[in-house]
């Protein structure tokens, strides 16, 4: 079985990492699991550092403890991430504007779509209208019934789209839905 994720504005990793970990945590048998998270930024110093995996003590403390005792190998000022949890991401090059234009993603010929998709805090640096169609790119992105994440301040209840809100969720989460002929959800 196949989990796809993809990361759009990973910075220098972090988040990317965690979800790995979480993933490996929370699957039951997570080495029966083919898991590919695809974790891209504009910045290459941004990605340059989120290869090595290496991240000082600071930048660690929202980890939770047993994530920091199972995943990350402790050295001099900091930690670096175990190789089970970066063998499961591919960090690339990712203009958002490429996205918006049409531009493909680096995926696996049969590629239908992402499970997951974390697109957190990047929208706010668009104009409304490139927010919109990238709304619109991400719906397509992503499998009917997966799961899109956003920052605090990129609600999408401006924007015509085919997501529903996860209610109760503790951070704005988004669930694709089909649309109907009229760009609403059905």
């Amino acid at each position: 079985m196949k989990i796809r994720v993809l990361c759009a504005g990973c910075s220098t990793g972090e988040e990317p990492y965690s979800i790995a970990m979480a993933l490996l945590e929370s699957l039951r048998y997570p080495k029966a699991w083919d898991v590919e998270i695809l974790a891209g930024d504009l910045s290459p110093a941004c990605l340059k550092k989120a290869e090595t995996g290496f991240y000082e003590e600071e930048r660690l403390k929202g980890l939770p403890p047993a994530f920091r005792e199972k995943y990350l190998e402790w050295i001099d000022g900091g930690a670096m991430v175990r190789e089970e949890v970066k063998k499961l991401i591919r960090f690339f090059p990712l203009n958002l504007l490429g996205v918006v234009n049409g531009e493909s993603l680096p995926m696996e010929s049969g590629f239908s779509g992402f499970d997951f998709i974390f697109c957190r805090n990047v929208m706010i640096y668009f104009s409304i209208d490139t927010q919109q169609r990238l709304v619109n790119s991400l719906y397509n992105l992503l499998l009917p019934g997966g799961f899109l994440f956003t920052g605090d301040a990129e609600a999408l209840h401006i924007y015509d789209h085919g997501f529903q809100t996860v209610n109760d969720a503790e951070c704005l989460i988004y669930t694709r839905v089909e649309k109907n002929g009229h760009g609403k959800a059905a």
